[in-house]
């Protein structure tokens, strides 16, 4: 598992109404907490299990890109 801490951050922004005009936005703070786990069955079959963002928060990491809430993934492995 692990625990993203992130504290307040800034960003700048530009506006263009005819000349650009920078302003400072502030993107708040987060905690991204996340685990997985993985089983063999064998040397060479196995499943896992990734369950991202557990608390389902949602917030921007860099401006304008939002994070996906709570989601999981999961899946078969098989080696040859």
């Amino acid at each position: 598992g692990n625990v993203i801490l992130n504290g307040e951050t800034k960003a700048k922004n530009y506006t263009y109404t005819p000349t650009p005009v920078e302003s400072m936005v502030v993107i708040k703070s987060f905690v991204d907490l996340s685990a997985g786990a993985e089983y063999h069955f064998t040397d060479k079959i196995g499943l896992y299990l990734r369950v991202n963002n557990i608390l389902g928060t949602q917030y921007q990491q860099y401006l304008y890109y939002s994070k996906l809430g709570l989601n999981v993934i999961g899946g078969f492995n098989f080696s040859f």
